[in-house]
């Protein structure tokens, strides 16, 4: 038995929004067997947005019922099925919050329509519920109400549950998935920036660091794990503490020496940032290819943590010997030379600087005698040619393969400014 269900709320700091409107059928599969419509007294005033959009006014709700008045017809219509909707994590969280504020710690399964629609129909311009309905024939009326929204997410439920008869493509989120969704409050506050995450327990002990492009992703998908390391270190985690930065080099640089520092039980077992793939010259000179390689060899190439990283980094390169030869004709290249010049640094002696943490500052790498020395952040208006104050800000680092091979590929994706030492 499916509870569809759709939701309007007042809108305003998420966590504070109240039910305005609420609709849900009960669907058995074939036919709707229940339904439960109506406005809801949020007992706020609603943001004016939302009246817009929903022609909810607050004239409207001041006479509908308060939630407690109508939780427990709600509650007979949810309990024990499965809570069904267009972005159902949302309908959730506010049911969710409104019987919290009842005292009743609710948990049901749920099956998103937006996800399931992504996965049975493919190639459709756009997944959200308006153009779905328009394109497939689904009458949807009133839109941006309750009752409206949630009858043509019962078609659509309907028509994805037929075109998907051997449910190869059902997969319903269950309770136990949801006890790992607690994390949600701790992952609203995480950013979608780069950065490195510390998992602490609660005594703020370093369980666990991560890092890489987007902290909200990585957090989400070490919390939502399966693997029985990452269950562990779900039942573990109290606190995440998340560092940005805007430099991909300074980033794994920073991880790495964090990593070291803090040896976190949960780092020990990982193999991020092993780099077990090589992009070397073949044994010809005349190709490049990729292999596995041990993470500490010195062979002359450039390491990767995954085989695609490798293949990928490798189109970058043909891209830019094409540019290369395209813009000098009458200049016969050598795969070698071009290369090799890639997995060297450009000085024996110099400093790299790009983008920092914020607008207000950069970030530098320096090189010494053809090796890397350490990293750290300066202001925009500091001067740092002063070995002196680079010493002050740096973070010491102990150049190994694998360090050498992310700093080279920060050079010749990101090309920062070089400055000679």
């Amino acid at each position: 038995m499916y509870a569809v269900v759709d939701i309007e709320s007042s809108g305003g700091k998420k966590g504070e929004e109240k039910i305005i409107e609420i609709a849900i059928y009960l669907f058995d599969g074939t036919s709707i067997v229940d339904q439960f419509i109506s406005l809801v007294n949020p007992e706020k005033k609603i943001d004016p947005y939302v009246c817009k959009l929903t022609g909810i006014s607050d004239k409207m709700v001041q006479t509908a019922p308060k939630f407690h008045q109508i939780a427990k017809r709600v509650y007979q219509l949810i309990q024990g099925h499965i809570l069904v909707g267009h972005g159902v994590d949302f309908d959730y969280r506010m049911i969710h919050q409104e019987f919290g504020s009842l005292g009743l710690d609710l948990s049901l399964d749920t099956l998103d329509t937006l996800s399931y629609a992504q996965r049975v129909l493919l190639n459709e311009p756009s997944y959200s519920l308006g153009k779905l309905c328009k394109n497939l024939g689904i009458p949807l009326l009133e839109r941006h109400r309750a009752s409206g929204d949630a009858k043509a997410t019962v078609q659509l439920l309907d028509l994805l549950l037929e075109k998907d008869s051997e449910k190869k493509y059902y997969n319903p989120t269950t309770s136990k998935d949801l006890e790992r969704e607690n994390f949600k409050g701790i992952l609203e506050e995480i950013p979608s920036k780069m950065g490195i995450a510390y998992f602490m327990d609660e005594k703020t002990e370093i369980l666990y660091i991560d890092f890489g492009g987007n902290l909200k992703n990585l957090c989400r998908k070490n919390l939502q794990s399966l693997s029985k390391n990452k269950q562990e270190l779900q039942q573990k985690t109290k606190k995440i503490v998340c560092k940005t930065t805007e430099n991909t080099a300074v980033n794994y640089l920073r991880a790495m020496e964090e990593i070291q520092k803090h040896r976190p039980m949960y780092n020990l077992t990982s193999k991020k940032g092993n780099h077990l793939f090589g992009l070397y010259l073949s044994e010809d000179k005349k190709s490049l290819q990729t292999q596995v390689v041990d993470k500490t060899a010195l062979k002359q190439g450039i390491s990767f943590e995954k085989k695609k990283n490798a293949t990928d980094f490798l189109k970058k390169f043909i891209q830019f010997l094409e540019k290369k030869q395209a813009e000098n004709p009458d200049q016969s290249l050598s795969l070698e030379t071009e290369f090799l010049n890639i997995c060297n640094y450009p000085l024996p002696n110099a400093l790299l600087i790009g983008k920092g943490r914020n607008k207000e500052e950069k970030a530098f790498i320096e090189i010494q005698d053809n090796r890397l020395i350490g990293f750290g952040y300066f202001d925009l208006h500091s001067q740092i040619l002063s070995a002196e104050k680079r010493k002050q800000r740096m973070i010491l680092s102990q150049e190994n393969a694998t360090l050498k091979s992310e700093v080279l590929r920060y050079i010749f994706i990101n090309q920062p400014k070089i400055q000679a030492l």
